[in-house]
């Protein structure tokens, strides 16, 4: 096919056009638009390519940063560069997986028609992308999903220890009442997996527990 840089990037250049009318920004960030949300929070849309010898699929994703939760966790974690803290997410899914619990993809080849192809990845998203925006800006529909350890939720949020250091921070953000049993509950669920993750969940509660006794003295 020709060049598949070029036609990428009329892709993004289509789609930003697109998304720009629900007030995303037009000019993609890598392969993701964003749209600033409540406090300071954003929502984006992303596209994946996958490439073939000969052609390339597409999938899409949706995702939401919720920033004080990010900033709370990523603080814990010296691996992270600047960079990479400023772009991680704290919820998100592709949206095939939302619905039908397997990606959807979409091909593009030389004779695929692109204004077929964006108008059903809209189509979409304006399906599924947008009323999970709309479901997970709140955060105590967030902070279900983070206390939750059911199969179901991990394809919105896969890492056992993220998903764990969110729910306590959003507990601790949210003033609930049950802070240590939370603790205590993520704890035990990263024990009983031997997850990898267990000692950035411990690091980063020992980080809030510390902040939080300063602020008591």
């Amino acid at each position: 096919m020709e060049n598949k840089k070029e036609i990428k990037k009329k892709i993004l250049n289509m789609m930003g056009e697109e998304l720009s009318k629900y007030g995303f920004g037009k000019k993609a960030h890598g392969y993701s638009f964003w749209k600033p949300i409540d406090d300071g929070n954003r929502a984006m849309i992303h596209i994946a390519f996958i490439d073939h010898y000969v052609d390339f699929d597409m999938t899409v994703s949706v995702s939401i940063r919720i920033e004080i939760v990010e900033n709370m966790v990523n603080s814990a974690n010296n691996m992270l560069t600047k960079k990479e803290a400023s772009d991680t997410s704290t919820i998100g899914i592709e949206l095939g997986n939302l619905v039908e619990g397997r990606p959807k993809r979409y091909s593009v080849d030389d004779y695929t028609n692109l204004d077929d192809v964006i108008s059903e990845m809209m189509v979409s998203i304006k399906e599924r992308a947008f009323p999970f925006i709309e479901k997970y800006s709140d955060l105590e529909n967030v902070m279900e999903v983070m206390l939750s350890d059911d199969i179901k939720v991990w394809l919105l949020s896969p890492f056992h220890h993220r998903r764990a250091q969110n729910a306590v921070a959003l507990a601790k953000l949210l003033r609930v009442n049950e802070l240590e049993s939370i603790i205590k509950k993520q704890r035990d669920f990263l024990e009983s997996r031997n997850d990898s993750g267990l000692k950035w969940f411990n690091n980063f509660v020992d980080k809030l527990m510390m902040e939080q006794q300063e602020q008591t003295e």
